[in-house]
């Protein structure tokens, strides 16, 4: 049986648990490499370990992508140690659990970091890499405050 993904390289952020991993396994099912970039080391090697069983080659990233030049070395190295890069998935996030009107100043930085800088951060990484490469998708995963999640993508040409 082919798989739809067979030759491709998906990077996963956020991809220790939840929906980054159910997200990471799913490509992997569809015969995609995997690269995941998370801060929880043990996470990420149990979704790796998941990924590895249908098959596919995957990349442990650990890595906190609000720090200056990590997206950069991510992308890096999923090139290195899988070849290409075809599919950005950025899914690594985080909320403030407080009333909005109480969150705290550094609180609000650290979400805007995570949440909006680490994510232009691997944009800024990744484009270029795809569009050297001859294309590539980029998916950007959201959350309103019910905490349902809202997905958009990007394609690169």
């Amino acid at each position: 049986m082919t798989h739809q993904l067979t030759e491709k390289v998906a990077l996963v952020t956020g991809g220790a648990r939840g929906l980054g991993r159910a997200i990471a396994s799913t490509f992997a099912e569809h015969g995609a490499a995997v690269a995941l970039v998370d801060l929880d080391q043990a996470g990420t090697a149990e979704t790796a370990q998941l990924v590895r069983s249908h098959g596919t080659r995957c990349c442990e990233i650990i890595a906190d992508l609000t720090q200056r030049g990590a997206a950069a070395d991510a992308v890096r190295r999923t090139v290195a140690e899988l070849g290409r890069l075809d599919i950005l998935v950025n899914n690594a996030g985080m909320a403030s659990v407080q009333p909005f009107l109480d969150i705290a100043e550094d609180e609000w930085d650290k979400v805007f970091a995570v949440n909006v800088r680490g994510t232009l951060a691997m944009l800024l990484a990744a484009a270029p890499v795809m569009k050297e490469q001859g294309g590539g998708r980029i998916i950007n995963i959201t959350c309103v405050s019910d905490g349902a999640p809202q997905l958009y993508g990007i394609l690169c040409q």
